[in-house]
């Protein structure tokens, strides 16, 4: 899913620290983590291009690339404090690091040897060559490019790496600083705006119902107050689904798929009421509770509410003869070896015509029945329902069937339990 900010931060994260590589002249890396989630190091190709021979010669073997990557994130994650490491083939780095809120930041590089410390470093590129089993003509070229890397004497330590590596580390710092403010505002924001809104939407939505009598002077009201019903309903969509590309990156955990279904019929089964419009629940349990999925859990959540506003929003309420339910149900399904959950929204109501079921995720798009007896939204719930159930390795469908009176509309949602590695 695309996210503004995290663009953004990238965008200067890879400016910070090319412009850390032109005051050194060093390759370098910057390391990024959130608490309790693995950290990325980030080499720029202005960066990569000043390594020098016994690092470009490693890294032409994506083996030995591999264990070099691996030991960078492995010495910056277990960084506590500003210094000189030796990295597992014996070339010395220098590293430094920050904590913003949940961040730990660590610029780390140099890729050089220091003058009088030659003997540790040749002791640990023996080490690194005896657990390769390096062959002898491969260890003597290693090694040999290894006593041709570039050498600081250690009084030059602070011009060369520390005071331009604290610099930029400062800077990066106080990006982070003001970002996280930045989004905490937004989040603020968000909420209270949408809680004021709900509010508006519910007088507005109890206006219509009162203006349903015949009349030309309530026709005229009622078309006024349906315009006005409208304009809250995308003010909504800007809130719920706009902004939310601006919060944080989404964190998965395990949660229970339960309490988040139910959270979102609750949010809308006042506004059902008025409607006339019933809800109905029936989510399979497993041991006699809801089955745990692996989530991001406020944007899982958000889609769920979309869903469920949508059942309700297209259920008709106007005749007898009318079915006027909104069923939501959940099962255990494995789908091509892979355990996961089903949740089923199912309302009678004006339908979805078929060259439309996949159009209707398009963002931007609204039915052509809409236009009719219901007002439209900013026809972006879908299409971020979409997106959030593609993060999470789902699939998610539809389908509509003509029942006489109404049409049957059912948005099928399939979670695996367990997200790929690569996806934490």
């Amino acid at each position: 899913m695309s996210n503004v900010l995290n663009n953004e931060e990238r965008q200067f994260r890879e400016a910070c620290l090319d412009l850390a590589v032109e005051f050194t002249g060093m390759g370098l890396g910057v390391y990024v983590e959130k608490t309790g989630e693995p950290g990325e190091l980030t080499i720029t190709p202005n960066s990569r291009s000043r390594f020098e021979g016994f690092c470009k010669y490693m890294h032409n073997d994506p083996h030995r690339k591999a264990l070099c990557e691996a030991d960078h994130n492995c010495r910056a994650n277990t960084a506590s404090d500003e210094g000189l490491q030796l990295c597992h083939a014996g070339l010395y780095n220098y590293t430094v690091c920050y904590q913003v809120g949940s961040r730990k930041v660590v610029l780390i590089g140099g890729q050089t040897c220091i003058e009088g410390q030659e003997a540790e470093s040749e002791a640990r590129f023996n080490e690194f060559a005896d657990g390769e089993n390096l062959p002898a003509d491969e260890r003597a070229e290693l090694l040999r490019r290894l006593r041709q890397s570039k050498k600081i004497r250690r009084r030059d330590l602070h011009h060369r790496l520390k005071r331009p590596l604290r610099n930029i580390g400062n800077w990066y710092a106080r990006y982070l600083e003001m970002r996280r403010n930045f989004e905490e505002t937004i989040t603020n924001v968000a909420h209270d705006f949408q809680i004021h809104v709900t509010a508006l939407r519910v007088d507005a939505d109890l206006l219509c119902s009162d203006l349903e009598a015949p009349g030309p002077i309530r026709r005229e009201m009622r078309e006024e107050a349906r315009d006005l019903f409208n304009k809250i309903d995308r003010l909504r969509d800007v809130v719920e689904n706009h902004l939310l590309g601006y919060l944080e990156a989404p964190r998965f955990e395990y949660r229970t798929i339960g309490p988040i279904v139910h959270g979102a019929i609750e949010a809308y089964r006042s506004q059902a009421a008025e409607k006339g419009v019933r809800i109905e629940v029936d989510l399979e349990l497993v041991g006699n509770r809801s089955p745990e999925i692996e989530m991001a859990e406020s944007y899982l959540g958000r889609a769920m509410h979309n869903l469920v506003q949508n059942a309700v929003k297209y259920s008709y309420h106007g005749l007898a003869d009318r079915d006027r339910v909104v069923r939501v149900t959940g099962r255990v399904e494995p789908r091509h070896s892979v355990v996961g959950y089903q949740i089923s929204f199912e309302n009678f109501g004006i339908g979805i015509d078929d060259d439309e079921r996949e159009l209707i995720f398009q963002r931007g798009y609204q039915g052509r029945r809409t236009r009719d007896e219901y007002r439209p939204g900013s026809g972006n719930g879908l299409y971020f329902a979409r997106e959030v159930i593609y993060l999470h390795q789902g699939q998610i469908s539809v389908q509509s069937w003509d029942k006489g009176s109404a049409f049957l509309t059912r948005f099928d949602v399939w979670l695996p339990y367990e997200q790929p590695k690569e996806q934490r």
